[in-house]
């Protein structure tokens, strides 16, 4: 997991939420949800889009360790607001 910080700004993965499936004998797809739908994307150059799309938030994300003490963080000032 890996948190992207709000200071990145918007990225085109606000949209909503990717999935990405790669394959050993197929080409990558995409699965994109909206609000009340999800698609299946499998046109190459569209798929490639969402993966250059992943690459750079991931490149502007938290890194793991980062990303788990950010959540402990936030864990730990949740368990103190509810004391």
């Amino acid at each position: 997991m890996h948190v992207l910080p709000f200071s990145v700004g918007a990225h085109p993965l606000l949209e909503g939420p990717l999935t990405l499936v790669r394959f050993e004998y197929m080409a990558p797809l995409a699965y994109v949800e909206g609000l009340s739908t999800g698609t299946v994307l499998d046109s190459p150059t569209v798929v490639e889009q969402w993966l250059v799309s992943y690459d750079l938030a991931l490149g502007d994300a938290l890194s793991h360790h980062e990303s788990l003490m950010f959540l402990k963080g936030v864990e730990e000032q949740y368990e103190h607001a509810a004391r």
